[in-house]
């Protein structure tokens, strides 16, 4: 069987050739035909998340059954034939997160395509109650959006009133994403803030309410409000804090975006203007099954969103593909 992996230190992909391993039960076989790109292959790709040479990347998976069969997170029947996606975060189901239902952040969690191999190959096995059946009918190009759309569901889910203006900082996959969910979930008021330039025209083809600084999105409101950072930089955390003097005490902030690894925020932000602060990150089971919910509802609009390159057309310029692109979703084909 090929497979397709990565030499960080030469920064370069390679497709390779291997033995075909026997399928060992409880798992089940597919053939990965579609894998989403996210921020955290790009952190890899840059060099800023460091993983070991020769790793199979690729962790928004959707596929076919080839072989096995069993119960997926949801408790549906799978078998030969049926598409799924993958949840990519393997629990472990016993240590203590993961006995009070806190499964994402499960203390031996396994995250394929980052410390473990992932789909950029031509058969992947996985335990069946880390997938979920998606319907044949839905165009496979768009199923590996489940997995983000989980992220966001994850995240919006922990907003406590759905009445105020939702602001959301980055228009990435997990941004659009969230915009579409926060939606679906009952947020009126949605708004997305980007600054790259080359993005916001892009965005704007899909979302009316795009926005270059938190205080554009703002506007003259001085109500409290909600906030979504999907980026997650110490130059968005410095603007949130300015944001909470601008508006009334007590707005929310979730901050599941992943680019910097130390936050510093004043006490006179977070305390004496009455700041709720949520950290989140990625998503539970549950969250999976109203991800495919709103991907059934949201078709068309995710579809436009995504564009399509053929991973084994390009290994040699796969690496440049997806650090260079401006596309909302790239989405390759395996």
């Amino acid at each position: 069987m090929w497979r397709i992996i990565y030499h960080q230190a030469e920064g370069s992909f390679e497709k390779v050739s291997g033995d075909i391993q026997p399928l060992q039960a409880p798992n089940i076989r597919i053939k990965p035909d579609y894998i989403g790109v996210c921020g955290s292959d790009k952190s890899i790709l840059s060099g800023k998340r460091k993983v070991y040479n020769g790793l199979v990347m690729g962790h928004e998976i959707t596929g076919k059954i080839l072989e096995g069969h069993g119960l997926d997170l949801a408790g549906d029947h799978l078998g030969e034939g049926d598409r799924i996606v993958v949840l990519p975060n393997y629990y472990c189901g016993e240590c203590e997160d993961c006995r009070h239902g806190h499964y994402n952040t499960c203390k031996n969690k396994v995250s394929i395509g980052v410390n473990a191999q992932g789909a950029m190959q031509e058969f992947f096995d996985v335990d069946p109650k880390f997938t979920i059946r998606v319907d044949n009918r839905i165009d496979p190009e768009i199923a590996p959006l489940i997995e983000p759309i989980a992220v966001a569901v994850h995240a919006i889910r922990k907003f406590t009133s759905r009445d105020r203006r939702l602001i959301i900082i980055g228009g990435g996959s997990v941004g659009i994403s969230s915009y579409i969910t926060a939606r679906y979930l009952g947020f009126n008021d949605v708004r997305i803030v980007e600054k790259i330039e080359r993005k916001v025209s892009e965005l704007r083809e899909h979302v009316d309410s795009v926005y270059g600084s938190l205080e554009e999105a703002i506007g003259y409101s001085t109500d409290p409000v909600c906030v979504l950072d999907t980026v997650g930089s110490a130059e968005t955390i410095s603007e949130i804090e300015h944001l909470s003097e601008m508006v009334a005490s007590g707005s929310e902030f979730v901050i599941n975006g992943l680019e910097s690894q130390e936050y510093a925020m004043h006490q006179a932000y977070l305390v004496r203007r009455e700041m709720t602060l949520h950290g989140s990150i990625i998503y539970i089971p549950n969250d999976f099954v109203m991800a495919r919910e709103i991907l059934y509802n949201n078709v068309d609009a995710l579809a436009k969103t995504v564009a399509v390159a053929d991973a084994q057309r390009i290994v040699g310029e796969l690496r440049s593909r997806i650090l260079n692109s401006a596309d909302i979703k790239l989405v390759l084909k395996i």
